[in-house]
């Protein structure tokens, strides 16, 4: 093992793949909790519901092999590429900004970026990235090192805040400053890192509630006396129908809003019942406890710090996303992870489990 960390804190990184062995467990769970998502989106009243299948399917398959030839690649190839692409997009975004303003582009959906007839949502992407970039703390030797440019980390923390300001990413940056503010806070222990992480999150909450416009406050304080209480009162119908074992797969007693992509949890209990959600979230705690088996067998701080990052990420989604359903929060609009049926969400998240898989790969060797 020691031979091994030596081995992957040499510079010259780009050079190596992963052979260790494969923890199959991650992709299986990975497979199942999909599978469960694709069930509970099915709505045999609505028409799109076999295409959302389709596509679903086709991005699982192709998120599984995704995620078996990340499994390949040493993680440290991703630290690097992430700054890249970070400067890339915020450079874009800056463009972008400035062509509106000089009204020489109308941008209508400041949130994603329009490639042809295709499109991204990029505070996911932003956050995704900084699940690599971020990791650059488990090089850091004490907390002013912060301030030293020549790492990097600074520049990637102010550049990843813009870019989430100028697409309007605010729930997104939410999740981006709780995970600064607890890597800094468990790289180094003390007050003032403790001090810190208190403030990021306290920032970071700060920012998920610009997204609870008075409109979603209102019909969280009081759905059935609000006019946009309807999506509240339909999941909570939901919910309430399920009973123990659930109304059969593809049941029509409720109705789908916003693709059906944000309110999963709630058809899958009224599909399913308590005895299906419980075993759906059992998956996620199976998932969780074999990234943190790899997290802790993590061969160098990199990669305990990317690990922690991207668990850090599927688990404040996951918490997020199940407390709108049951109506504890106000609506912000995260999916579950995988849950982005049939889109490019899910296909990021299988990135991120390969990046996962190939931490817990301790063995590398020379091409």
């Amino acid at each position: 093992m020691r031979a091994e960390n030596k081995t992957l804190n040499t510079k010259d990184n780009s050079s190596y793949i992963c052979t260790g062995r494969v923890d199959w467990i991650i992709p299986i769970l990975a497979v199942l909790i999909s599978t469960m998502e694709i069930l509970a989106s099915i709505n045999y009243s609505s028409g799109e519901s076999f295409l959302r299948i389709n596509r679903g399917v086709l991005v699982m398959f192709i998120g599984g092999v995704t995620m078996l030839i990340v499994s390949r690649i040493t993680y440290r190839v991703w630290l690097k590429g992430a700054g890249i692409l970070s400067t890339t997009f915020f450079l874009l975004l800056l463009i972008r900004f400035f062509l509106e303003k000089a009204g020489v582009l109308t941008i209508d959906y400041p949130s994603w970026f329009m490639v042809g007839s295709a499109s991204i949502y990029l505070p996911f992407i932003l956050i995704a990235l900084s699940c690599f970039s971020l990791a650059a703390v488990g090089e850091m030797r004490q907390l002013t090192d912060i301030f030293n440019l020549q790492n990097g980390i600074l520049i990637n923390i102010i550049m990843t805040t813009a870019s989430l300001y100028l697409c309007i990413g605010w729930k997104y940056m939410f999740f981006y400053f709780i995970m600064t503010g607890v890597v800094i806070s468990v790289r180094f222990s003390g007050a003032v890192p403790a001090f810190i992480g208190f403030i990021s999150v306290l920032i970071g909450y700060v920012c998920s509630q610009m997204t609870a416009y008075s409109r979603r406050l209102e019909a969280f304080l009081d759905p059935s006396e609000s006019a946009v209480g309807f999506e509240v009162m339909n999941n909570l119908y939901m919910i309430h129908s399920g009973g123990l074992f659930g109304r059969g797969i593809g049941s029509t007693y409720g109705v789908m809003e916003n693709g059906g992509t944000f309110y999963l949890i709630s058809k899958l209990i009224q599909d399913m019942g308590l005895v299906g959600v419980l075993c759906f979230l059992s998956l996620f705690a199976l998932l969780f406890w074999r990234i943190i088996i790899s997290i802790t067998k993590a061969p160098d701080r990199i990669g305990f710090y990317m690990g922690l990052l991207i668990f850090l990420f599927f688990l404040g989604r996951l918490l997020c996303n199940v407390m709108v359903n049951l109506n504890l929060i106000p609506f912000v609009g995260i999916h579950l992870p995988f849950g982005g049926v049939g889109s490019h969400i899910a296909l990021i998240d299988y990135l991120l489990l390969g990046v996962m898989m190939s931490i817990s790969r301790h063995r590398i060797e020379r091409i």
